[in-house]
């Protein structure tokens, strides 16, 4: 999938977030950019959010349901 993005004109270094066996014992979060995707190995049950995001990873895996933090509100 990386690949042919990549061939298709995204840029290599747009950063993902690649989510292992989410909710389980080996849970496991990695963040790299699209373009070095390919030379890692991830597991069958994984998800890869393209981009960037204004919430830090922590608020968002609290699930909190909070507001969103002062410093990214309006951006």
């Amino acid at each position: 999938m990386s690949r042919y993005l990549v061939e298709s004109g995204i840029p290599p270094d747009l950063p993902v977030r690649i989510m292992e066996n989410l909710t389980r014992g080996d849970e496991r979060i990695t963040d790299c950019t699209i373009g070095s995707v390919p030379d890692r190995q991830y597991s069958d049950l994984c998800i890869m959010a393209l981009g960037r995001s204004p919430l830090p990873l922590d608020y968002i895996l609290s699930g909190s349901g909070q507001e969103q933090p002062a410093d990214v509100k309006n951006k």
